[in-house]
């Protein structure tokens, strides 16, 4: 596929969590729609591994392309759910990966920035608001556009970020869940992100799904 879309884009990568993770979230998501002030809830559950701006799609997608064709399926576990604060104010319910499974995402995570960072946009700054992050995340910001990369990269997926005084409701909604198992991660997936201008919801678009090892 040839992207041909606008030149300066926003995107994320992830890798997909396996169909029986993807469906137990999805479900979970479903009933979370309608609580005020929540972001991504209506998001795929996905393992984000990077998020930045390209001014060259193209060459981004074969880079990736390339780079996920080395990798193959892998098996890991999640150990439960966690809710965890952002600088925005919202608090993220996500999932937890197991500690000995953490570098499988890694991998891909430091394969997806090496090779990402070569296409990065001179704008990516706009992207972000480097005031709000500390020396870390700005280094990262400025090697390869995405702040949470490198040491602070934590793989998690997530089902939504929240305002303070709508938790209990969330808690609520979300009663009895626990996605504690074995899941096979086996694809990555390649998403644009329209401006408010184009999608005033922002929904994500895809652009390419790549299977490992293929």
């Amino acid at each position: 596929m040839s992207y041909t879309g606008p030149n300066e884009t926003n995107y994320f990568a992830e890798i997909h969590p396996g169909d029986e993770l993807f469906d137990s979230m999805k479900r979970q998501k479903e009933k979370l729609f309608s609580i005020p002030g929540s972001q991504y809830v209506s998001d795929d559950p996905h393992f984000t591994i990077i998020a930045a701006r390209t001014a060259d799609m193209n060459s981004l997608i074969d880079g990736l392309r390339w780079i996920f064709h080395w990798f193959s399926p892998f098996v890991y576990k999640i150990i439960g759910m966690e809710e965890t604060m952002y600088p925005s104010g919202l608090v993220e319910a996500r999932t937890v990966v197991h500690p000995g499974d953490i570098y499988k995402f890694k991998y891909v995570h430091f394969a997806a920035v090496e090779t990402s960072r070569h296409h990065k946009s001179r704008t990516v700054m706009d992207r972000y608001i480097p005031s709000t992050m500390n020396e870390k995340q700005r280094e990262n910001l400025e090697y390869c556009g995405f702040p949470n990369a490198r040491d602070l990269f934590v793989p998690h997926a997530s089902l939504g970020r929240f305002k303070p005084e709508t938790l209990n409701e969330v808690r609520t909604l979300l009663e009895g869940y626990n996605p504690s198992g074995s899941y096979q991660a086996y694809k990555t997936i390649i998403w644009r992100l329209p401006t408010v201008k184009e999608d005033p919801n922002e929904r994500p678009e895809k652009l390419e799904e790549f299977l490992f090892g293929i």
